[in-house]
């Protein structure tokens, strides 16, 4: 797991200004669904990652009011439907 962790950390500090949806990362680093969960969930919990008003995962810069970090398992329920 700390291995994905990583790997998924990286994109998002190699593409500044990325934002995903759980299922795009998913395609983007062949994750099943419950892994790339967990993964958002523990860049959040980290406040590596937020997730924007729209479900989007995006780097978390500390600053700003789009910026505040939310639970990933506040949205869980409803990307994992959308999957």
């Amino acid at each position: 797991m700390d291995d994905v962790v990583r790997r998924v950390r990286g994109e998002f500090l190699e593409m500044p200004g990325l934002m995903l949806t759980p299922r795009q990362l998913q395609r983007l680093c062949g994750l099943d669904p419950t892994v790339t969960q967990r993964v958002l969930d523990t860049l959040v919990d980290t406040q590596f990652l937020y997730v924007s008003r729209t479900g989007r995962y995006a780097r978390y810069q500390g600053t700003g009011p789009r910026s505040r970090p939310i639970p990933g398992s506040v949205l869980a329920t409803a990307h994992l439907a959308e999957l």
